[in-house]
Order: C-alpha cells, then structure tokens, then sequence
C-alpha cells in the first residue's frame, strides 16, 4: 500500500508543477516576434484535447477530485497556450497585410 501513496503523491507532484512550467513557455510566446511558428500548434492542440479528456475522465469514470483539479490546471495552461500562440500568429498576418496594404 505505501508504494501506492508514494506513486499517487509523486504523480500530484509532477502534474501540479507541470501547471507551473507552461508559463515561461507562455511568456516567450507572447513576446515573439514571428508568430510564433516555431511552436507546433497541433501538437498543443493535442496536448489540449488530452487534458481536456482527461477532465473529463475525472469527472464521470473516477470521481477523483485532485486528479481533477490538477487535469483542469494542465488544460486550462495549455489553452492558453494555445490560445497565445493563435493570437501571435493572428498579429503577424494582421502586420503582414496592414504592410502589404499601405
């Protein structure tokens, strides 16, 4: 039973961080000049789409609030992420046709 505990403990652990580490990655994203293309948005969007599931996996198959709660972090950083990446990319093409247009 303790090797249980201790899988379950480290696992919160590392999901919890993981919430944290997206961050930094947010914020280069946000200050890129180039749209952002060098983040692959469909492997985000998938990254996304698995937290997402996740959630609700939590929700309805094992009623496991933590798990829960740290799934719905992971989701929720990651689109936002996403979402940073699609706002960059949208100002690059807004920049590009404002230049192309004047």
């Amino acid at each position: 039973m303790e090797i249980e505990y201790s899988i379950g403990f480290l696992y919160v652990v590392v999901n919890a961080l993981r919430i944290v580490f997206y961050v930094p990655q947010v914020m280069a994203i946000a200050r890129c000049q180039n749209g952002a293309v060098s983040n692959s948005l469909a492997t985000w969007g998938y990254f996304a789409i698995s937290h997402w599931v996740a959630v609700i996996y939590f929700t309805i198959g094992q009623r496991d609030h933590l798990a829960l709660m740290i799934s719905l972090g992971n989701a929720i950083a990651v689109s936002v992420l996403v979402g940073t990446i699609l706002w960059r990319r949208d100002q690059k093409i807004s920049r590009n046709t404002n230049r192309v247009s004047t």
